[in-house]
């Protein structure tokens, strides 16, 4: 590549393990530190194969562990990234997640805060009386790469209320969660939730129930700020690896589980209305 560009290697930085000593800039230390979805994986201790993070903020970014560099698939659109020690991650991510019911309250809903609308929302029937989503307001990356893709509200009634509005958004969300993991297709144990939509306890027991996965949250909510300390503290020895300050420092704080509610209707109508639109 570098041939093909006309760069020399010489013009390029020399590349240096996450979380490594580099040397001092004054009395400071600097270490190597890691883009900040995985900082944010690490402040989250993903160092497991069977458990991943979701972080619903803006958008959705899915963080994955891997030991070793992932099969090659050609048929795959996710990308791989280094991790650290000799690790990589595979990193799913949507164009729009909390963004969709951001914008919906800033919108439709002024005058209430987030806690407000999840209590509308949780007075919703599942499935928010046959009332599906799009969540697709910047069109749609992963699985399916598709930049037409438009936000849509579907199956709308006399009978819905602005809670339907909202728990539909939460609906949708939670389907693209689910879409990303099978189009995945890794056995998983637990997700851990981040972001500010593991603020909300509805989101997250949705979020499982639809996944059929143990979802929790974590006790410091700054993961990302978290993984660069930890990334830190094993450059300048304070820690003798990512691990054992993972194991440390990290807290869960709460967990849900699947209670055995059933959203495969909702998924179904969430897959069908995107192929009915854009026949893929």
């Amino acid at each position: 590549m570098l041939d093909f560009l006309g760069v020399d290697i010489t013009m390029l930085p020399k590349i240096h393990n996450s979380g490594e000593y580099i040397g001092k800039y004054g009395d400071i230390s600097v270490v190597t530190g890691a883009i900040d979805q995985i900082a944010a994986s690490i402040g989250a201790g993903i160092i497991q194969k069977d458990i991943i993070s979701e972080m619903t903020g803006t958008t959705m970014a899915i963080f994955v562990t891997s030991d070793e560099i992932p099969s090659f698939n050609p048929n795959s659109k996710i990308p791989c990234h280094y991790n650290f020690d000799g690790k990589y991650c595979l990193m799913l991510w949507t164009t729009t997640a909390g963004m969709v019911l951001k914008w919906f309250k800033n919108n439709f809903c002024e005058n209430f805060d987030f806690t407000q609308l999840d209590a509308l929302a949780e007075k919703i029937p599942v499935g928010s009386s046959g009332l599906v989503m799009m969540p697709h307001l910047s069109g749609s990356q992963m699985p399916k790469y598709n930049p037409n893709a438009k936000g849509t509200f579907h199956g709308i009634t006399l009978e819905h209320t602005r809670g339907h509005f909202v728990r539909s958004i939460l609906e949708s969300v939670a389907c693209m969660l689910k879409e990303n993991l099978d189009y995945l297709g890794r056995d998983i144990k637990e997700i851990r939730s981040m972001g500010g939509g593991a603020n909300s306890q509805l989101w997250c027991q949705i979020k499982s129930d639809l996944t059929g996965k143990k979802l929790v949250t974590l006790k410091n909510k700054e993961t990302a700020c978290l993984g660069s300390a930890i990334l830190a503290g094993v450059g300048i020895g304070v820690f003798g690896s990512v691990k054992q300050a993972c194991d440390k420092i990290i807290k869960t704080d709460r967990e849900y589980t699947p209670g055995g509610v059933d959203y495969s209707n909702v998924y179904k109508r969430y897959i069908a209305l995107y192929e009915t639109l854009w026949g893929c």
